[in-house]
């Protein structure tokens, strides 16, 4: 009995030194900020944030965070010039990762521009990078979907992104977990020493 005993707490001890190596990792953008056209030439445009930050997300390999409002983009232009508003202008995302740390790259890019038919104006924002795989650590992956969007003259639309994680570093563990790992181990080592005597 008392043997049993021993043998399911380390048991234990060997499951939580697993599970610390193995569990979820977690995502943490602090900021982000968009740049596009502010200005003439080109359809003006302005943004304003949704996403509260800094955001948390706790993934497991293959998990996504599902689509999630990140920002307001639109104008106040009351027309669309033909000639002017309707050429491309650039647009992109700068992301800041406080976790995991050493994140590349840190922008998704895309391009925006207005466009013109009889009496109906509009504008359209797409993105070329999407969805765009970001790098940490040692061969950890992650991608980022940013959702294209259209949008009348004037108004705004909301863009919607996707975290999904692909692969885990393969940092070394933490000290802790490998230390659990270890007593688990060699404890059920030692137990089955003594039941073969």
């Amino acid at each position: 009995m008392k043997r049993r005993l021993i043998a399911l707490i380390f048991s234990g001890i060997l499951i939580l030194g697993v599970a610390g190596m193995a569990g979820a990792d977690t995502f943490t953008l602090s900021s982000y900020n968009v740049s596009l056209n502010t200005s003439d030439p080109g359809l003006v445009l302005y943004w304003n944030p949704i996403l509260t930050q800094p955001t948390t997300w706790d993934l497991n390999v293959g998990q996504s965070t599902g689509w999630f409002n990140l920002f307001k983009v639109g104008t106040t232009e009351s027309t669309v010039n033909f000639g002017e508003d309707t050429v491309q202008k650039p647009i992109g995302v700068s992301f800041n990762w406080t976790a995991p740390t050493a994140t590349i790259p840190d922008t998704v890019n895309g391009e925006t521009h207005g466009w013109t038919l009889f009496i109906i104006d509009g504008a359209v924002v797409d993105w070329n990078d999407s969805p765009a795989i970001f790098n940490f650590g040692n061969g950890g992956q992650f991608t980022l979907a940013l959702m294209d969007g259209n949008f009348g003259v004037p108004g705004s639309t909301n863009i919607k992104a996707q975290l999904t994680y692909l692969k885990p570093s393969t940092a070394v563990p933490e000290p802790i977990s490998l230390l659990l790992l270890g007593i688990g181990l060699v404890g059920l080592a030692g137990v089955r020493r003594k039941i073969q005597k």
